[in-house]
């Protein structure tokens, strides 16, 4: 009954139907988990999300990220990210992949930054000081 819903769909429509499907049955059998099992729910919380440590260790693999396409093209990716946002296009065809990585990286590291502010005002709200900070992200 599924296929004939599939049938006449282009092969990205069929793909993105599978994946939704997929999904929505992954967390249904994870509801059902949860309901059974609250240690479980969290082991599962807790694998999905990253913890302080591991977003400043991704930010710090990042930032060196930019700073090897800031030394190649001697400027800051702020600067860079800007240019590219607007539309401005490399001047060398073979810049073109680069521009895209660099890009890309800079998103992530934006996102990454995001996240580390988050986490650290959720620690802060419960342990205001700056022992409080290291003691938790220990």
């Amino acid at each position: 009954m599924l296929w004939i819903h599939l049938v006449g769909l282009s092969i990205f429509e069929t793909c993105k139907a599978w994946y939704t499907l997929q999904v929505f049955f992954f967390y249904d059998r994870l509801n059902t988990r949860f309901k059974q099992n609250h240690k479980l729910r969290y082991n599962l919380l807790w694998r999905w999300t990253m913890n302080i440590r591991e977003i400043l260790a991704d930010i710090h693999a990042l930032e060196e990220e930019l700073l090897g396409f800031e030394r190649k093209f001697g400027i800051r990716s702020e600067t860079f990210y800007a240019a590219y946002a607007s539309g401005e296009e490399p001047e060398d065809d073979s810049w073109v992949l680069d521009f895209g990585e660099w890009a890309s990286v800079y998103r992530t590291w934006l996102t990454r930054q995001a996240e580390y502010r988050d986490e650290i005002q959720k620690i802060q709200r419960q342990s205001p000081s700056l022992a409080g900070l290291i003691q938790v992200a220990a």
